[in-house]
């Protein structure tokens, strides 16, 4: 397992973007986590498990959720965009959309040929992982 880390709190464009953490109800399929000039980010209430890439993708682009069937795994800009953290009196980054992962998710956005981006919901990280032998968690965005 080849891992790259980088710290992607930084990254994080606060630009347009509003965090809607009230909100409780389901927007077209899932939680509408920020709109910006029209246009936003959808992310499914549940995860899909653990997976490695390949089937994250496909299990991704096949899902029907909700009344909706356009879910994707979510780019590493989107995935950063949900990391928003916050840090915990331990130093931990816990994000209240995923307060129960520990763990990583897969991001569509490729490293290599047989790597891709995963990000850290619990110590605000982006990282890189083989998408063949590595197992992260999967949360499908539209």
């Amino acid at each position: 397992i080849l891992f790259i880390t980088l710290s992607c709190s930084n990254k994080i464009s606060e630009g347009n973007t509003t965090r809607e953490e009230d909100k409780s109800e389901l927007v077209q399929g899932g939680m509408l986590v920020y709109e910006a000039n029209g246009h936003g980010l959808i992310v499914a209430t549940s995860d899909l498990g653990k997976q490695n890439w390949s089937s994250a993708k496909t299990a991704c682009d096949q899902l029907d959720l909700n009344g909706f069937n356009d879910w994707r795994l979510p780019t590493l800009e989107e995935a950063i965009t949900l990391l928003k953290p916050a840090k915990t009196n331990n130093g931990m980054f816990i994000d209240p959309l995923f307060k129960d992962k520990i763990n990583w998710i897969w991001t569509s956005g490729l490293v290599s040929a047989s790597s891709a981006w995963v990000v850290s919901f619990s110590f605000g990280l982006c990282s890189s992982g083989d998408y063949y032998t590595t197992v992260c968690y999967v949360r499908a965005v539209r």
